[in-house]
C-alpha cells in the first residue's frame, strides 16, 4: 500500500496520451466544466488507473450556488453570485471513469513533447494534493453501497479570479466545495460548500458519510491514555482507543494528532501495522482543521459493528515554558489521537515531576508518589467530547456551588513578556498645600495567586445560577487554571483562564483597558468559560454550520448574570458587539459583511481575519438576545401567558435544549425548533407557528437593517386608541422579515409597551392598538433588536 501511495504522490503526466481537445464537456451535478479549445495530456496509469489529467487552452467552468448564502459567500470573494470563469489551465484528479469519459472522443496532439516538458513538473508537485484521498478509494471496499465513491479535483488558472480549487466528492457532507488560498494569507478563502443536486433533492440513497473522518462512520467510546509529562516541553505517551465501527468498507483509519508529535508506534488490536504521519493533505480540509493527521494502514477493510481496539505511542513537545512556572500548552486538542470533537469516556493517568501541579478533565480517583515523579489518574464521570490537561507550580484555592467543588489554580507571576504597566501617583509637592503634581513609579509585581480565591468563589456563582437556568451541573468538579495570554477556553470540568482575569481590580485598571476589556476580564469571560460546562460540554455542535451556538449560548449565559448585576455594564457590552459587527476590516468591507453565523469558521478569512469571532459572538449573542426579548414581550401581552413571568418561557426553552441534547450534538434548526415550541401566538409571523423567518433572514442572513416610522396616525374612540402607520426597514434585503416591539409614549413621557409587530420587507403598513392618552409611537427603546441606529 505504501508503494501505491507513493505513486499516487507524484504521478507523471504520460507522452504517449498527450490529445487535441475541442468542445469537451465535464459535469458534475452543479459542477459543468468545458474544455472549449485546447491540449489535455492525461497522467500514466497507476495500478490500473488512469487518476489525472492537465489542460492547457481555453476553457470555461460554470457553478451556480444552490441558495442566498452561498451566493453571498461567492459574491464576497468573486463580486459575483454565479462562478462564470474562463481559464487558460486546469489539472485534474479523479478516481472515477473519468478518464474514459475524456478519453473517448480525443485525437493525439503534434506538440505532445513541449507539452510534457512544460507541464509535467507541475503535475507531479500537483498530484500530492489529493494521493490520500485516491489512496483511500483504491483501496477501500464500499461494495454496492450508495453514494457511490466519486471524486473529482480540478485546480482552475482563471483569467479573473487567479488559482482556485473545485471539489466534488460524493463521501463528503457537502459534495461540493470551491475554495483557494490567497498568495498573501494564511486563510483559506473558501468560496462555497453545499450538498450537491442529488442530496438536495433526496435521490441519493442515504445521508453522504465521510468513511474516512467522520464520527458516524467510525466512533471512539473509551480513551484509556498514559503520559509521562517531561517539563517544560515534552510528553511521552500510549493511548488506547476503542472505537466501533459503523459503516464500514475503508482500509485508511484518520486520526488527527498535533504536527508536534512523533508516533513511534500504531497497533490495531494487538498486531503492529503500518501507518503515515503528516503527510499531505487535501488543502481545505487542512487549512480548515489546522492539525495533522495520523492515517493507520488497515490490514483489511473494516465491516459494520466490527470493534476495534487501536494503540498509539508517541512523543514530541507540545508545552512550553510561559513563566515561571506556567507552562503554556499548545496542542490543547490535539495532544492525544482521535477523531474530532465526539462524547467518549477517558481514562488518563499522567507522570510528572513532583514540584509541580497537574490538573485535568475529569474526576481524580488517584494521586501518589513514585520517587521524584507523581502519579495521578483521572476518570470522566460521564462521556465528554475531549480531554485535556495544565500543568503549572500553582497555589491552589477552593470553593463549592452545592455539592460541585470548584477550585482555582495560579501561579504568582504572569507569562515573560507581560507588560507590567506604570500608573500615576499623586503626592503633594510640599507640606504647604501647594499644586499637586503627578510623578510615575513602577507598578508592583503582579501575583495572580492573590485573586485565586475571588476565581474560584466567581465560578461557584456562575454554576449555582446556570444550574437553576439550565439545569443540574453536569459533572463533580470544576478546575480553572492560569493560563498565559488574552484568550481563555472551557472544556468540561477545566477552564484555561487568561491570567488577565486573575489581577486585582488595580492591576486591571493599570492596563488601560476600554470599556469591554474591563467588563470582559472582570467578569464577562470567566462566567463565559463557566456557561461552556454546559454549552460545548454536555451539549456539543454537529457541524462547523452550528460551532456559532455553544459560543454563543456561553456568552449569552454570561451577559445574563452581568445584567443581573451590572445592567449598565450589559447595555455597553451589546452596543460593542453591534458597533464591532460595524466596523471596518482591512478590506474595508463592515464586518457583518463577512456572512451569517452558519458559515462557521469560514467567516474568518483574507477578506475579514477576525471574522468568526466577531460574528459567532457579536451577531450570534444578539440572536439569543432577540429571542429572549421577543418572548418577554409576548409573556407580557398574550392571555394564553398568563402565570408565566419575564423569561421563563426563553429559559424553558434553554432546558429544553440542555436536556434532550445531553451528551448529544444540537444543530441550529434543532434548536430553532425548541424555540417555535414555545412560541406564544403573538409571535407567529403570517399565523404560523414558526420561526422559519427568523432562520431565513436572521441566522442565515447577515443585514443590520435601521427601522423607522413614517406617517403616524394616532386615533382614539371611546375607552379605546389606535394607531396606523408605515414601519420602514431599510440596509436589508426585501424578504427579511424582523420582529420589532412599538411603544406608547404617554402624556407624563411615561413609555408602555404596546405591541410586537413584524416588519416585512422594506415598507410595512400596520395598525395596533394603543394606550388611551398616548401622543407618540417610538421603536425598540430598550434596544432589543439588532439595528442601526
Amino acid at each position: 500500500m505504501l508503494t501505491l501511495y507513493g505513486e499516487l504522490r507524484k504521478a507523471p503526466l504520460d507522452a504517449s496520451q498527450v490529445y487535441r481537445v475541442r468542445e469537451l464537456a465535464l459535469d458534475r451535478e452543479d459542477v459543468h466544466i468545458f474544455l472549449t479549445d485546447g491540449t489535455l495530456a492525461f497522467t500514466g496509469s497507476i495500478d490500473g488507473h488512469v487518476t489525472g489529467a492537465f489542460f492547457e487552452g481555453e476553457g470555461e467552468v460554470l457553478l451556480r450556488p444552490p441558495d442566498h448564502v452561498e451566493r453571498g459567500s461567492l459574491g464576497l470573494f468573486t463580486g459575483e453570485g454565479v462562478l462564470n470563469e474562463k481559464f487558460k489551465d486546469a489539472y485534474l484528479r479523479f478516481n472515477d471513469e473519468t478518464y474514459q469519459e475524456l478519453r473517448a472522443n480525443l485525437q493525439p496532439a503534434e506538440d505532445a513533447a513541449q507539452f510534457i516538458a512544460k507541464w509535467d513538473q507541475p503535475a507531479r508537485s500537483l498530484s500530492e494534493m489529493d494521493a490520500l484521498r485516491l489512496l483511500s478509494s483504491f483501496t477501500s471496499d464500499f461494495g454496492n453501497t450508495e453514494p457511490r465513491d466519486r471524486y473529482l479535483h480540478a485546480r482552475i488558472g482563471g483569467e479573473r479570479f487567479g488559482v482556485f480549487d473545485i471539489i466534488y466528492d460524493t463521501m463528503a457532507d457537502e459534495q461540493v466545495t470551491v475554495w483557494n488560498l490567497p498568495g498573501r494569507a494564511s486563510f483559506l478563502d473558501l468560496w462555497m460548500a453545499f450538498p450537491a443536486r442529488n442530496a438536495r433533492m433526496g435521490k441519493t440513497a442515504a445521508r453522504p458519510i465521510d468513511p474516512w473522518k467522520s464520527s458516524s462512520a467510525v466512533s471512539i467510546s473509551n480513551f484509556k491514555i498514559a503520559a509521562e509529562l517531561i517539563p517544560p516541553q515534552e510528553i511521552d505517551a500510549e493511548a488506547v482507543l476503542t472505537m466501533q465501527v459503523r459503516n464500514g468498507g475503508q482500509r485508511l483509519l484518520y486520526l488527527e494528532l498535533s504536527r508536534y508529535l512523533q508516533v513511534k508506534q500504531a497497533k490495531v488490536d494487538g498486531a503492529v501495522v503500518e501507518f503515515l504521519q503528516n503527510e499531505s493533505i487535501e488543502g481545505s480540509q487542512l487549512a480548515r482543521q489546522g492539525n495533522d493527521y495520523v492515517i493507520i494502514i488497515l490490514p483489511e477493510a473494516l465491516h459494520p459493528g466490527q470493534t476495534l481496539q487501536v494503540e498509539i505511542k508517541y512523543r514530541g513537545n507540545v508545552m512550553a515554558q510561559a513563566g515561571a512556572g506556567l507552562l503554556y500548552v499548545g496542542a490543547r486538542g490535539t495532544w492525544y489521537p482521535n477523531r474530532g470533537m465526539a462524547m467518549a469516556n477517558f481514562d488518563l493517568e499522567f507522570r510528572w515531576p513532583a514540584e509541580w501541579t497537574l490538573v485535568a478533565t475529569g474526576r481524580r480517583v488517584s494521586l501518589d508518589k513514585r520517587g521524584d515523579l507523581l502519579v495521578g489518574r483521572w476518570v470522566s464521570d460521564v462521556p465528554i467530547p475531549l480531554a485535556g490537561f495544565n500543568l503549572g507550580q500553582y497555589t491552589r484555592k477552593s470553593s463549592r456551588a452545592g455539592n460541585v467543588a470548584v477550585e482555582s489554580y495560579a501561579t504568582a507571576g504572569m507569562e515573560y513578556g507581560f507588560k507590567r504597566q506604570q500608573k500615576v501617583v499623586v503626592v503633594p509637592r510640599s507640606q504647604r498645600g501647594e499644586m499637586e503634581t503627578a510623578v510615575v513609579v513602577p507598578s508592583l509585581e503582579v501575583n495572580p495567586a492573590y485573586m485565586g480565591q475571588g476565581v474560584a468563589d466567581r465560578s461557584a456563582r456562575a454554576v449555582t445560577q446556570f444550574s437553576e437556568w439550565f439545569g443540574p451541573y453536569p459533572y463533580s468538579s470544576l478546575s480553572l487554571t492560569q493560563f498565559p495570554g488574552n484568550a481563555s477556553q472551557g472544556w468540561p470540568t477545566l477552564i484555561f483562564l487568561s491570567g488577565l482575569v486573575f489581577l486585582t481590580s488595580e492591576e486591571k485598571a493599570n492596563l488601560k483597558l476600554d470599556d469591554y476589556g474591563r467588563i470582559l476580564y472582570g467578569q464577562l469571560m470567566q462566567d463565559h468559560e463557566t456557561a461552556h460546562q454546559w454549552w460545548g460540554g454536555a451539549v456539543s455542535w454537529a457541524g462547523y454550520r452550528d460551532q456559532w451556538l455553544v459560543e454563543a449560548l456561553a456568552n449569552y449565559s454570561a451577559l445574563m448574570l452581568l445584567e443581573r448585576e451590572h445592567p449598565q455594564d450589559f447595555a455597553k457590552t451589546m452596543e460593542y458587539y453591534r458597533q464591532e459587527l460595524l466596523t471596518k476590516s482591512p478590506n474595508g468591507k463592515q464586518y457583518y459583511e463577512a456572512g451569517p453565523v452558519t458559515l462557521g469558521l469560514r467567516l474568518s478569512s483574507s477578506q475579514f481575519p477576525d471574522g468568526y469571532i466577531t460574528i459567532s459572538y457579536g451577531r450570534g449573542t444578539w440572536l439569543f438576545h432577540m429571542l429572549r426579548y421577543m418572548m418577554r414581550d409576548a409573556v407580557a401581552a398574550s392571555p394564553q401567558t398568563r402565570g408565566v413571568s419575564g423569561d421563563e418561557l426563553f429559559l424553558r426553552a434553554l432546558r429544553t435544549i440542555r436536556e434532550r441534547y445531553a451528551r448529544k450534538q444540537m444543530t441550529t434548526r434543532g434548536v430553532l425548533a425548541i424555540f417555535e415550541e414555545q412560541l406564544p401566538t403573538s409571535l407567529r409571523f403570517e399565523g404560523k407557528k414558526s420561526l422559519e423567518w427568523f432562520m431565513d433572514g436572521w441566522i442565515n442572513g447577515s443585514a443590520i437593517p435601521r427601522l423607522s416610522l413614517d406617517d403616524v396616525k394616532i386615533s382614539s374612540k371611546t375607552g379605546s386608541a389606535f394607531a396606523t402607520f408605515t414601519l420602514k426597514q431599510e440596509n436589508a434585503p426585501e424578504e427579511l422579515v424582523t420582529s420589532v416591539p412599538i411603544y406608547a409614549v404617554l402624556g407624563d413621557n411615561r413609555q408602555v409597551f404596546a405591541s410586537r409587530v413584524f416588519a416585512d420587507g422594506s415598507q410595512t403598513k400596520l395598525r395596533v392598538a394603543v394606550p388611551p392618552g398616548t401622543r407618540r409611537l417610538v421603536l425598540d427603546p430598550h434596544q432589543t433588536v439588532l439595528t442601526r441606529k
